[in-house]
């Protein structure tokens, strides 16, 4: 039994290895972006189809050893395109088309031995059925998801921090010759030529209505992993810890519903779906005020109930192991339909992020649909106590963030738990919700203890509550927009406010939940510089003291609404370096800092670091005075920015004085410990400005830049020197190693 279990274990292990290496390699080539991940998880879901595809028509050879001899021989010709390190790739024209040339890179690089590997989990619980058919081959199922979080876990904390991404590649290569190795060993050891003794009994019938559940659990759940993902990762950066954190909470629910029915308490996982519904929607409701970890948790709490109550389901509907490929087959079917739903229909579709309530609605409405085609009292009686304990728990949440998350002190802890329970709003909604609990039972006992027709009510009420709940906060039209789009790149809004009041009138951008840009609206007022730009911050004063003669060269990485261009004289050129094109669509026909700048504007589409790269070899083109880096999707950080690599480009870009320029402010990422650590590694001067407008500069943002230079004396000007915090300087030593691309400890910069 030993060969089945190591195998089992190995081939999961290797499998979600690799998947965060992939990432490390892929996000770069592709702007960063952090859908770019979610594009990833669609090539490992249809990948992992395509495996169990393959592993259901192998089984159906009637000779074990046949079956071992013609996987062993597609591991060997998988071996031939190993290492999986893609081949170079430029995104110079970046369009909706990135989706799909990310897949077409991640097939190339490593599509067949994935799939190969894929395939091993079903094959070895097939042979094992075979081998022992009195045991039950599910156990194995959940010590794989235990090999592939192991394989998760250890990529962040032991194989990143310690290996660059070649040696990963190499290393993940000898690993996948091993469990060739062991997979053979497992396979002929005890080969057996007839078919397991209790596919020899009658089976039951698979009916459509079986396998459409099968299918649609797995699709909610493996919707849900990656809109939660995409809403982890779309306001922090798109980096393997942030990615593997909702993937183990995924595999995790496997894991737990797999190993015994025992863990999957039904009433209990009802009363926590109503409570984890409601608490992922005040998420939600305070994107963007939150921290980093209060969001986090909420995100991974929810997912972790609701992806148990998926995979629970499944779970109860499995078949007899005869049956087991098939079972397989349609969950990998759900998990590639549902990943391709919300990676690439949903951007096609929608104008905003609007699965995760699409997502919740449809899993608390389903497993209500089962309570009331079942008529489950205990299931309901679940519901019940779940609305009532809601509010209580919500206090809690929000209190002990407060404490832990936060900055708050016991004394503080408790105040704002007296403040909070002693609220007018809180014991309302508790006997509003014990009420009708209380109504919807015995008239005598207050408990649901049989089903009739009021108990229909509570069934109906949970579903409508989350979905007015998310309608509420996630599904509503801003009033205030004027322009929605939505990409591979994120979301774009235009809100216009003040419109009764013609001298303020201002137009917002916002870019997910973060305002990338504003413009006054009066004819006075619309060449003002704004937010993080004024003539106070860091990139206002570079500016001014950079070069007062005419025909200075200025490149900016990162378009905004191109306020930057306010800044441009006649006879400047400026040259904005922008991934997404609908950004450049926006900046040129809904705001006016580009067509009113005295400098002369151009645009390239693309990412700017490829894009730095290639003008760095053509002689022709003149080095720059100043390069502005402010490139960020919604507020993450695009990391591949921000690396040993990238500023070694930067530098050959600029001229021996000229000036880089790093947009620092950030909600969650501490960036400006990251470029100083490249400001000591490169020897550079560095002038590190903080600015607070005054509240009557309400079109002013607190900002937050960092001025690099070769030439100290370029920083010589009194407005910077009293500027900079605390003073002009080469940065002493920092505590934390430079970035590269093969080496970013994110986690160490989180605020």
């Amino acid at each position: 039994m030993l060969p089945f279990a190591l195998a089992s274990f190995l081939g999961a292990f290797l499998l979600f290895a690799v998947q965060p290496l992939l990432g490390r390699y892929v996000l770069p080539t592709f702007g960063g972006a952090p859908a770019i991940w979610s594009v990833c998880l669609v090539f490992f879901q249809t990948a992992l189809l395509a495996g169990y595809l393959y592993a259901h028509a192998l089984t159906q050879l009637k000779s074990q050893r046949h079956q071992v001899l013609i996987h062993g021989l597609l591991f060997a010709i998988a071996l031939l395109f190993l290492p999986p390190i893609p081949a170079t790739a430029s995104l110079t024209g970046a369009s909706d088309s990135v989706v799909w040339r990310a897949l077409g890179l991640l097939i190339q690089t490593i599509g067949l031995p994935f799939t190969i590997m894929a395939a091993t989990g079903p094959l070895i619980q097939s042979w094992f059925s075979r081998s022992f058919p009195q045991r039950s081959p599910y156990r194995l199922f959940a010590l794989s998801n235990a090999g592939s979080l192991l394989g998760l876990l250890t990529y962040p904390i032991l194989i990143e921090p310690h290996f660059d991404r070649a040696t990963q590649a190499w290393g993940w290569s000898a690993g996948f010759g091993l469990l060739a190795a062991v997979l053979l060993k497992s396979g002929f050891s005890r080969a057996n030529n007839s078919p397991p003794e209790n596919s020899l009994a009658p089976t039951e019938p698979i009916s459509l209505a079986r396998r459409l559940i099968w299918i649609g659990w797995a699709a909610i759940g493996s919707a849900l992993l990656v809109a939660t993902t995409n809403a982890m990762t779309h306001d922090v950066a798109g980096v393997p810890f942030l990615w593997i954190a909702p993937l183990t909470v995924y595999l995790l629910t496997f894991i737990v519903a797999f190993d015994h029915p025992r863990w999957y308490h039904r009433p209990t996982l009802s009363a926590a779906l109503v409570v984890a519904s409601v608490v992922i929607i005040d998420a939600a409701a305070a994107s963007g005020i939150g921290s980093f970890l209060q969001l986090s948790a909420a995100y991974l709490v929810a997912l972790f109930v609701a992806g148990l109550v998926c995979h629970g389901e499944l779970y109860r509907s499995r078949p007899q192991s005869s049956h087991l490929t098939i079972f397989y087959l349609h969950i990998a079917t759900g998990g590639a339909v549902g990943s391709l739903c919300v990676a690439v229909v949903a951007p096609a579709v929608f104008d905003r992020f609007v699965e995760l309530p699409f997502l919740w609605t449809a899993v608390i409405g389903w497993f209500a649909y089962g309570i009331f085609r079942t008529q489950n009292v205990r299931l309901a009686r679940g519901f019940g106590f779940g609305i009532v304990i809601c509010p209580v728990f919500l206090v809690l949440f929000r209190t002990i963030d407060a404490l832990f998350f936060g900055h708050a002190t016991w004394t503080d802890f408790w105040e704002n738990f007296r403040h909070t329970l002693s609220s007018l709003v809180i014991w309302p909604v508790i006997g509003i919700g014990a009420g009708l609990v209380w109504a919807l039972g015995d008239i005598r006992t207050g408990i649901v203890r049989r089903w009739h027709r009021r108990v229909i009510l509570l069934v109906i009420a949970v579903p409508m509550a989350v979905l007015a709940g998310w309608w509420k906060f996630g599904l509503q039209h801003d009033p205030a927009a004027i322009f929605v789009a939505r990409n591979t790149f994120g979301t774009i809004t235009v809100s216009d406010f003040n419109t009764d009041q013609p001298r303020a009138q201002v137009r917002y951008l916002s870019h997910g939940s973060t305002t990338h840009g504003i413009q006054l609206m009066h004819p006075d007022y619309q060449s003002w510089p704004t937010t993080y730009y004024g003539p106070e911050s860091g990139i206002g004063l570079a500016l001014a003291q950079s070069n007062q003669s005419a025909g200075r060269k200025i490149g900016v990485v990162g378009l905004g609404v191109g306020t930057v261009a306010s800044y441009g004289q006649t006879g400047d050129h400026v040259r904005f370096y922008e991934l997404d094109p609908a950004m450049v669509d926006v900046a040129q026909t809904q705001f006016t800092a580009l067509a009113r700048s005295a400098a002369t504007i151009t645009i390239k589409v693309g990412d700017g670091r490829l894009l730095l790269a290639a003008e760095n070899s053509d002689a022709s083109l003149p080095r720059l005075d100043v390069l502005v880096i402010d490139a960020f999707s919604s507020d993450a950080v695009p990391i591949h920015l921000l690396t040993s690599e990238a500023f070694a480009i930067y530098l050959d870009r600029l001229k021996s004085d000229g000036i880089l320029i790093v947009n620092v402010s950030n909600r969650w990422v501490d960036v400006r410990s990251v470029v100083l650590a490249q400001a000591q590694k490169l020897g550079l001067t560095a002038a590190s400005i903080f600015h607070r407008p005054s509240p009557d500069d309400w079109w002013a943002f607190a900002s937050e830049w960092v001025l690099l230079t070769r030439l100290p004396a370029r920083f010589e000007s009194a407005a910077i020197q009293a500027a900079a915090t605390p003073r002009v300087e080469i940065p002493p030593p920092s505590t934390a190693p430079a970035w590269t691309d093969d080496f970013a400890g994110l986690w160490s910069a989180l605020r």
